[in-house]
């Protein structure tokens, strides 16, 4: 029963029985033969079958495939609960994401909401690789993004691996014999857009005399916090120490999924006390948000007002989240390490810092100028023999 290989590779005549089976065990991790795999459902004949694989872990995946749908085909579920992706998607939804944090209820929602535009109607049992191959192309004469077709197919994917898993269908259309045929597209999110101090300035100005007042404090917030739009939004005072000078970033609010600390520098710190009242002047509670309306209610959505003092700005090419960017990008042409701008964006890994890390063209140029410089020497004829130090070292450039 399970995975096997017919091949002789890793035996020898000169073992016992026993150790030819462990001898063979190991040999067929190795080998270039591929597997096959037997398996005995109740009240049915064994089930031989060669895979094309010879890595284990794809052919386990095939075992597994074959194995359900032959419970399927056993137990008459696929035929016997007909359901259409609308209605299983909106089950899983509410069953299964419930214990997911508001960001991926968003995304999921956004996703299901396109999803079924195009599929919903269809059942679960009669959606095909091309169907789904022919959705990911019309997104794409769209004009959508890699990244948003991504989302939405990741969705789908996820919908379909719930559907197997509580034999409601007998495939997915994203694996066929354990091989990947829905491939995601590739991700190009590298920006190098962040803000000049010039920009700064007439970014400034435009919001002070934005018709929302709370719009300058939020983007200040971004400039000096390097905070996500929904981790600032969703801020709240009991996660605001002016006193200690730190903000906690919950993991239930962190992309990541993982809480940090985020220290407040002068700046952040006077913008933040400008917020402790309400609109009547009372200390808002520990539970309230940081940034609300004039109304004292939380701020739905930044667009219109950010895109409003940017377009007056007059800033090309830029987004709110890149001012997260610019803050990472100021804090590296600073000589902060990059272990610790990665602590204060919350990355899981410092790989992902490195997007974040470009110095300035100024700063870049400086570099390599130090190399017009004379090298001075260690002077010699010095009764202490101390050093003529006379620039700082070159700080690397990430």
């Amino acid at each position: 029963m399970g995975l096997y290989k017919v091949c002789g590779c890793g035996s020898s005549e000169d073992q016992d029985r026993v150790a030819r089976r462990k001898a063979r065990r190991a040999a067929w991790l190795r080998c270039r033969h591929n597997w096959f795999y037997t398996f005995t459902l109740p009240g049915q004949k064994a089930v031989r079958k060669g895979t094309m694989f010879r890595d284990k872990k794809s052919a386990q995946t095939e075992l597994e495939e074959a194995k359900r749908n032959a419970r399927l085909g056993q137990l008459g579920l696929a035929a016997a609960a007909p359901v259409t992706l609308s209605e299983f998607a909106r089950e899983f939804l509410d069953r299964d994401v419930a214990v997911n944090t508001p960001r991926t209820l968003d995304s999921y929602e956004g996703a299901f909401t396109r999803v079924k535009a195009a599929l919903g109607d269809r059942l679960l049992q009669d959606i095909t690789t091309d169907d789904v191959q022919g959705y990911k192309a019309d997104r794409m004469k769209d004009g959508m993004k890699p990244a948003t077709i991504n989302r939405e197919l990741a969705f789908l994917r996820r919908v379909f691996n719930v559907a197997l898993q509580r034999n409601r269908v007998s495939h997915t259309p994203f694996r066929h014999n354990g091989v990947v045929v829905v491939r995601l597209l590739r991700e190009d999110n590298q920006r190098e857009r962040y803000l000049t101090d010039e920009e700064e300035t007439r970014l400034r100005a435009a919001c002070e005399v934005s018709r929302c007042p709370w719009l300058l404090s939020v983007v200040v917030t971004a400039l000096h916090a390097g905070m996500r739009r929904n981790e600032i939004l969703t801020l709240r005072w009991r996660d605001v120490d002016l006193a200690k000078r730190r903000i906690v970033i919950r993991a239930t609010n962190a992309k990541s999924h993982r809480k940090r600390v985020i220290p407040i520098n002068d700046k952040l710190h006077t913008v933040l006390s400008g917020q402790r009242l309400d609109s009547a002047g009372a200390e808002k509670s520990a539970e309230a948000l940081v940034f609300t309306n004039e109304a004292d209610e939380p701020i739905k959505s930044l667009r219109t007002a950010w895109e409003g003092a940017r377009d007056g700005a007059v800033l090309v090419n830029f987004h709110f989240h890149d001012l997260r960017h610019t803050f990472a990008s100021r804090l590296a042409e600073r000589g902060v390490p990059l272990l610790h701008v990665s602590k204060l964006l919350g990355h899981s890994t410092i790989l992902m810092t490195q997007r974040y890390s470009h110095a300035s063209e100024d700063a870049l140029h400086d570099a390599v100028s130090r190399l017009d410089r004379p090298v001075e020497k260690f002077n010699v004829d010095s009764k202490l023999v101390d050093p003529v130090v006379s620039e700082t070292p070159v700080t690397a450039v990430h």
